[in-house]
């Protein structure tokens, strides 16, 4: 198969219809204008936060500063000026609700003004609550203890708040170099200096919230202080690994892998990509590195947070990271496979053109022997590697490549690995269905004849032949381009008869006369994702259009990929096909909808203690959000392979609802990091991240 020419075909289409796109100049100036109307409103959305923080700051009988009206009348007067350039680039534009907000901000403020010292001012609807006075301040949860709260004036009341926010503020500012922290790895001279900083500040603080009202309860926010201050001492102590340049990569390129997996389902990259100038291979390198250099260094956090990425890229691409048991192996199966792939395209050529479709003794002796080495090697690579290692497209090009020794004199294959079994026999040009692992030898009392969603589903088809002779017998043994390295198998998922999901299967090999497809709805299935993939979208139409009852329909067709075969022999015979009705409208299919795998569920038992340090923890890494459910039914303790503690960790569901009106979810861990002596990290902080999913928007709004 020429994966060049079809990557360069992909990519000249793609400009095409890129050239296409931006033609019209209208377009580009439609695009333009929203652009620069969605700056102003952005300004106007900034200015109106800052007028709400003015207002939210206001204290009721405490008449504004001269510097507050001279701020705030800046920030109402640069309104004013947004929305006029709005006007002027967009007259159609409907400014009802900024005018709407702008006329209760000024309502405010001009009733401040007037307010008597005292009095309180009139409030419109619109605007959201002031500060509560100096008596509800003093009543407050964690302002007593029991005695008799300190009577402060309305001016006291607000200095003594503004302390706590600050002393609030410096603890968040330790809590993330906390956060970033590194076992192993020395604080940097900058981090040292900001966190003595933060906890000289903190002591005065202190001292002033002490001075103003003796009575008022510090105990959460001193405690967390003393966490602090217990880990950074002690961390300021700890020796340094020997490979703390390379841990500290590790880190840095994990958080960039990690913030870039939760805006996409899956990583950006395929079977074709040079899988050596990815981040996942320089981190998966930088390991290796770090290893060599501290061998006894507890790499285990490292392991775990990579480990659903390195998973998801071994997925997609086939290929194993350098980290990764049989990694070696591999590199030397395709070490020799490169060549028999050169060697083969010359000889393709050669025989061609000599007409008589004969392969010189020699050259087919140097291809058997590269072929021999690769598929040894890759055995060894294999054997050694995670379960969910499938390097078919090493396969798929070993296979061929041995076909096409074996048949160097004739343009056609043989079906050397039919397996004539009972289950195969029975579903020869079929597609069947069944609840239960349909294996090799399936049992036909194993098939379903409907299907109720949120059940597990498993399919299997079978063929009467391979793709590759089911296809050369089509064009009636006639020399074809693409025959027989760019024969493959096009799988169309149909809804009710329309198709809906398209795509050439990983796990097909060009002689293999039957296929497995394993569509577990389990969370996140081990094996088949792309099967599994495409039925999700099957789900999410029929959530999407409201569908109760469906038919889901599979059709199986050989398929000429080849970039320069004429486009009328693309489409070859079709090998399998099958249907099965789908029944979302039980109560069962429904709850797998809105809380299931394919849904958001419901808060875990462990939500009411933790999930508000969760949503501090995802706010500190700016990470935006709609729904957080911590969903642990309990937390559990991570140990070294010492069995001395590590951390607490414990899961939370992340769900959102996007702009193109779109809603994802992804599994986040939190946790709590050991700081010795039994005690553990005060609050949250992010842990290891999964990966991200589409799931149905009905199942995020439910929560909103």
């Amino acid at each position: 198969m020429d994966y060049n020419k079809r990557r360069g075909g992909v990519f000249s289409l793609v400009l095409l219809i890129s050239a296409l796109l931006f033609q019209s100049s209208t377009t580009i100036a439609s695009t333009k204008n929203e652009k620069m109307v969605a700056s102003q409103l952005s300004k106007i959305e900034r200015t109106f936060d800052r007028l709400q923080k003015a207002t939210d700051s206001a204290v009721v009988g405490v008449p504004l500063t001269e510097r507050e009206l001279k701020r705030t009348q800046g920030y109402l007067d640069n309104i004013l000026r947004y929305k006029s350039r709005i006007e002027k680039i967009d007259p159609t534009y409907d400014l009802n609700e900024i005018t709407s907000r702008y006329d209760s901000f000024i309502t405010f403020f001009e009733n401040k003004k007037k307010e008597p010292a005292g009095k309180p001012a009139a409030k419109v609807a619109a605007t959201p609550a002031q500060k509560t006075d100096a008596k509800t301040v003093n009543k407050k949860v964690g302002s007593g203890s029991g005695a008799a709260p300190k009577a402060l004036s309305a001016g006291q009341a607000k200095i003594l708040q503004g302390q706590v926010d600050k002393f609030e503020s410096n603890l968040t500012r330790l809590e993330k170099i906390v956060d970033a922290s590194i076992v192993g790895v020395p604080l940097t001279d900058k981090e040292i200096k900001n966190s003595d900083n933060y906890f000289k500040r903190i002591s005065g603080y202190i001292k002033k919230i002490k001075n103003m009202d003796p009575s008022y309860n510090l105990d959460e926010l001193i405690a967390r202080k003393e966490s602090f201050e217990s880990y950074l001492d002690h961390k300021k102590q700890e020796p340094a690994s020997t490979a703390a340049e390379e841990i500290k990569s590790i880190y840095t390129t994990l958080a960039s892998i990690e913030k870039g997996a939760r805006f996409r389902a899956r990583p950006q990259f395929s079977s074709d990509t040079d899988v050596t100038k990815t981040s996942y291979y320089f981190l998966s390198s930088t390991f290796v590195t770090a290893k060599q250099k501290d061998p006894n260094y507890d790499y285990s956090q490292i392991i775990e947070r990579f480990q659903p990425h390195a998973r998801a890229f071994v997925e997609v691409t086939g290929r194993l990271l350098p980290h990764m048991p049989g990694s070696d192996a591999e590199v030397r199966a395709l070490a020799a496979l490169e060549p028999a792939i050169k060697l083969s395209r010359w000889l393709r050529n050669a025989m061609w053109e000599s007409g008589d479709g004969t392969m010189p003794a020699a050259e087919k002796a140097k291809l058997d022997q590269y072929l021999a080495t690769a598929e040894k090697e890759l055995k060894a690579a294999k054997s050694a590697a995670p379960e969910y290692y499938k390097p078919q497209q090493a396969q798929n090009s070993i296979e061929a490549l041995k076909y096409f020794s074996v048949a160097s004199t004739r343009n056609e294959f043989e079906s050397y690995d039919k397996q004539d079994t009972a289950c195969q026999k029975a579903i020869v040009g079929k597609v069947a269905f069944s609840n239960e692992t349909l294996g090799i030898e399936c049992s036909e009392k194993d098939f379903i004849s409907a299907y109720e969603l949120g059940q597990p589903l498993n399919i299997r088809a079978g063929f009467a032949n391979s793709a590759v002779n089911e296809y050369i017998k089509m064009r009636n043994h006639e020399k074809t381009l693409g025959v027989p390295g760019s024969i493959e198998i096009k799988v169309v998922y149909e809804l009710d008869g329309k198709k809906v999901f398209s795509f050439s299967p990983r796990s097909f090999i060009s002689t293999q006369p039957y296929i497995y497809v394993g569509l577990q709805t389990k969370y996140f299935p081990q094996t088949n994702l792309d099967y599994y993939q495409g039925f999700r979208d099957i789900v999410l139409k029929m959530v999407d259009e409201n569908i109760r009852k469906a038919t889901f329909g599979i059709k199986i067709y050989a398929h000429n990929s080849h970039q320069e075969v004429d486009p009328q022999l693309t489409q070859g015979p079709l090998l399998a096909q099958g249907q099965i009705p789908i029944d979302a409208s039980t109560k069962a299919a429904k709850q797998f909808i809105l809380k299931g795998q394919v849904g958001v569920p419901d808060p875990g038992p462990l939500h009411g203690r933790f999930a508000k340090n969760a949503q501090r923890a995802m706010q500190r890494s700016e990470i935006p959000f709609d729904v957080l459910h911590m969903t642990s039914s309990e937390a559990t303790v991570v140990k070294n392979g010492l069995g001395l503690p590590l951390k607490i960790v414990m899961a939370g569901v992340v769900a959102s609802k996007h702009e193109d009106n779109t809603c994802s979810s992804y599994v986040q861990w939190f946790k709590q990091t050991y700081t010795g002596g039994g005690n553990y990290s005060a609050g949250l902080s992010l842990d290891k991240k999964e990966i991200t999913r589409t799931v149905p928007c009905i199942a995020v709004e439910q929560y909103l």
